[in-house]
């Protein structure tokens, strides 16, 4: 699994190599953003809840061929977290790749989109019994996933974003988030 450097290191390194790129046309054409965002997943593994929250990162490109509609692919950490129980301790580590298409609407400078598409799932869910005894859930799927948000220009082709995505995957995965997005 990427680590959080690791991930703004590619975003970075994305964004530099960009920033020669703009087009002329507002709205239509390539982008890349990533951002900062508060997970939270819900699981059950033989009779233990696993709930709880982390902060991660998130890396997506994507391309609008008109202004309102768009293909984006993503990369979301989806955490990793744990929590003691009276019978042993919860563990959660998992990561997303997506593949959606968005829809928006800009009013001025603000933009309103929304995203439905595919999420890759690859994920471990444990409970590890206080007598070492480990149980595991590993497994990936390719499951629906939908995404609500709100960007703002700041300066022409950076924009300012914040979303609400969940993912639909046997482990409820909810995600706030906060970002910038470069257009060019």
């Amino acid at each position: 699994m990427m680590t959080f450097k690791k991930q703004l290191l590619v975003l970075g390194t994305c964004l530099a190599a960009a920033s020669g790129l703009a087009t002329a046309d507002a709205g239509e054409g390539f982008y890349v953003g990533g951002g900062v965002y508060a997970v939270d997943t819900d699981d059950r593994i033989s009779y233990s809840d696993i709930k709880d929250t982390d902060t991660t990162a998130a890396v997506f490109v994507g391309y609008r061929p008109i202004e309102m509609l768009g293909i984006e692919a993503g990369y979301y950490d989806l955490g990793n977290m744990g929590d003691r129980t009276l019978i042993g301790r919860t563990g959660f580590d998992g990561q997303a790749l997506t593949l959606a298409g968005v829809l928006t609407f800009d009013i001025g400078p603000i933009g309103i989109y929304g995203k439905a598409g595919a999420a890759y799932v690859d994920y471990e869910a444990s409970l590890t019994l206080n007598n070492g005894f480990k149980i595991k859930n590993d497994d990936s799927s390719v499951d629906p996933f939908a995404t609500v948000g709100v960007s703002f220009d700041i300066w022409d082709t950076l924009y300012v974003y914040t979303e609400y995505q969940r993912i639909q995957t046997e482990v409820d995965v909810d995600m706030i988030g906060v970002g910038l997005r470069f257009d060019f």
